[in-house]
């Protein structure tokens, strides 16, 4: 069997080498990247990896983004002259929009069964921006052979926008890195109020990550408490950094390529806090629990639903609750503990093996 991935997203994400090395024990694959950033393009690309082939050219550019239909075209006569698509089985579209409609030409002119996979951008970026495209939505998914979920809360907002019977889709996490599952930590974290609270932020940093909701709601609690923030990640604007950085209580570390002093920031931090004003999965929010540290994100987003408080999941309403639940954590003195998350769910294994089932059944 062999699959071909559309991936738009591959170069930015290490989720998906991942996931594409442990299908190629049991499939060929070919993945394709339309990049619109030169300085990345083959980044996390494995070639050691001999039954996976790779198609990353510079080929989506600025102006696209208010030529939704020249862009996938461009792409999809890319595929078509290079790609050879009679050898492939089955297609999966790893984003509903920009990924989604190349899978569906495919299948218009070649006949190949597609899965789709749906993401946060999908139902927070482009049926609120771009809501002429909801009747393409309709076709995409009832072409589609299956519909993958990455979480149930990003399945109720599609099915609140698509108004269609759920027939076809099913909800699979993505895959926790095996490091974060085979190095777990579960004791219990303690506070002492006469110490610093140390807070802690993992990933990049732009306006949808909404920190400086949580940098202000740190101000106020530091007129009764001693908390330190330790940013990780890049900055996408220098006026979130600027605003952020200036903060005594803030330390800034640019980017870490360790996982073992990623692991140690996530064991000496008492919470993550994901302030974000959307988030599709938030993989950090299950790194840090792997290491006994407990997460605060947005209600409705991410791991909501799946990961409740006695677990180590707390959530808030609104940016204004962000203070009131940080100082209710505080307040307990401990912190997570010991949690009952089987992280064995998350493994790459069990992820790759229900991918594969959907494959083989819908091809």
């Amino acid at each position: 069997m062999k699959v071909l991935h559309i991936c738009n997203d591959f170069n930015y994400q290490k989720l998906y080498i991942n996931l594409f090395r442990e299908n190629a024990k049991s499939i060929d694959q070919v993945v394709y990247c339309g990049n619109r950033n030169k300085k990345i393009i083959g980044n996390n690309i494995d070639t050691t990896i001999s039954n996976i082939e790779y198609f990353n050219p510079h080929i989506v550019y600025r102006y696209d983004k208010i030529n939704y239909f020249g862009k996938a075209y461009r792409q999809y006569n890319f595929i078509k002259k290079n790609i050879g698509l009679n050898t492939i089985n089955h297609v999966h579209a790893h984003t509903f929009f920009s990924d989604g409609v190349l899978a569906f030409l495919i299948n218009l002119f070649f006949n190949i069964p597609y899965t789709v996979s749906v993401r946060n951008t999908d139902v927070n970026t482009f049926f609120k921006f771009k809501p002429y495209l909801t009747p393409l939505a309709y076709i995409i998914y009832r072409k589609a052979k299956s519909i993958h979920f990455p979480t149930g809360n990003i399945k109720r907002k599609f099915f609140k926008r698509v108004l269609l019977k759920d027939n076809k889709s099913r909800v699979i996490s993505n895959p926790l890195d095996d490091f974060w599952i085979d190095n777990q930590l579960q004791n219990k974290k303690s506070f002492n109020k006469r110490k610093s609270f140390l807070i802690c932020y993992v990933g990049k940093i732009d306006s949808n990550k909404n920190l400086d909701a949580l940098v202000c709601a740190i101000e106020r609690l530091n007129l009764n408490y001693k908390i330190k923030l330790k940013v990780v990640g890049k900055f996408k604007s220098k006026n979130i950094k600027r605003r952020v950085s200036q903060k005594e209580f803030v330390e800034h570390i640019n980017h870490i390529h360790s996982k073992d002093k990623l692991k140690n920031i996530y064991r000496e931090s008492h919470l993550l806090c994901l302030p974000s004003k959307s988030e599709t999965f938030g993989m950090v929010c299950l790194e840090s629990l792997s290491q006994g540290t407990p997460f605060l994100i947005r209600k409705k987003q991410g791991l909501f639903g799946l990961i409740n408080a006695k677990e180590g999941g707390h959530y808030f309403e609104s940016d204004s609750d962000i203070t009131t639940k940080i100082e209710q954590i505080i307040r307990r003195g401990q912190m997570s503990i010991k949690t009952y998350v089987n992280f064995e769910d998350f493994r790459v294994t069990k992820i790759s093996d229900e991918m594969l089932n959907i494959y083989q059944l819908t091809t």
